[in-house]
């Protein structure tokens, strides 16, 4: 610890700067979004953004209470800013790459609204193979490389005892390159997930954004804002690799897989 101090970690309970400042934020957000959710229900005027949809009631759950809307709406926040971010500099490049595919995606961005605030979701609907190239993008670099689970009680996986309180860990980095899931693993074929087969709701095939009741609750609107960052860039531009070093990754715990000296040249698409 003397040493390197950088390498210790501190106790969950000890209120380091990082960690109270963090606190301080998402004491700030909870009191700034709280009035607009008594607002929007009283009004009866949700919205028909996230929040307007976390307020609709639902027919399994029914109607949300107004803690939960508060707890989860920051982390779907945080989970929509984290993903995308390492997520899109490997989308980028794969556009570079497979100018093939990067056109496909052009031809079904043509089709969305000129103007990108009137895109809904059946515009959303129509970009099926720009989806499946995002899915195959996150499949060969998912930007949470390893995920933990904590076994509640002893059991059995793959010939081993778990015992209860144990700590699983799952590399979505290799499991998705697993020959008995995926046809050719290592290749990029973002067809795979326009087939019948290549469904990313089969457990274990598909772990980018975990999976289970513990999956990533910010899923679904990481993906739209993915897709649609895609389709939108490919629409206008025509990304390539400019001459210098190979890009690479960075593998780190907590920051997931992020490029590292990634360089692209757009030139926009006639």
């Amino acid at each position: 610890m003397l040493v390197r101090p950088s390498r210790w970690v501190w106790p969950r309970w000890v209120p380091t700067p990082a960690r109270r400042f963090r606190t301080r934020q998402q004491v700030a957000f909870t009191n700034a979004l709280r009035p607009i959710v008594r607002r929007r229900r009283s009004s009866g005027r949700l919205g028909d953004d996230m929040l307007g949809q976390m307020l609709r009631p639902s027919s399994r759950y029914g109607l949300l209470p107004e803690e939960a809307i508060l707890d989860t709406l920051p982390g779907i926040t945080v989970a929509t800013f984290e993903t995308p971010s390492r997520a899109a500099g490997w989308i980028l490049l794969y556009l570079a790459r497979y100018p093939q595919a990067a056109g496909r995606v052009a031809a079904e961005a043509a089709l969305l609204p000129a103007d990108p605030a009137a895109t809904t979701s059946t515009h959303l609907d129509g970009l099926r193979y720009t989806q499946a190239l995002v899915r195959e993008v996150l499949r060969l670099h998912p930007p949470s490389w390893l995920l933990t689970r904590r076994a509640t009680r002893q059991t059995q996986l793959a010939g081993y005892t778990i015992d209860a309180g144990s700590t699983v860990l799952v590399c979505p980095y290799t499991a998705h390159r697993d020959a008995r899931e995926h046809s050719d693993p290592d290749q990029f074929q973002p067809e795979r997930w326009l087939d019948a087969s290549g469904s990313p709701t089969k457990p274990g095939v598909f772990l980018s954004f975990g999976t289970g009741p513990h999956g990533c609750e910010g899923a679904a609107l990481a993906m739209a804002m993915l897709t649609l960052l895609t389709a939108q860039t490919a629409r206008r531009y025509q990304l390539s690799e400019p001459p210098g070093p190979e890009p690479s990754y960075q593998v780190t715990t907590l920051e997931g897989l992020a490029t590292v000296g990634l360089r692209l040249r757009a030139t926009l698409r006639s």
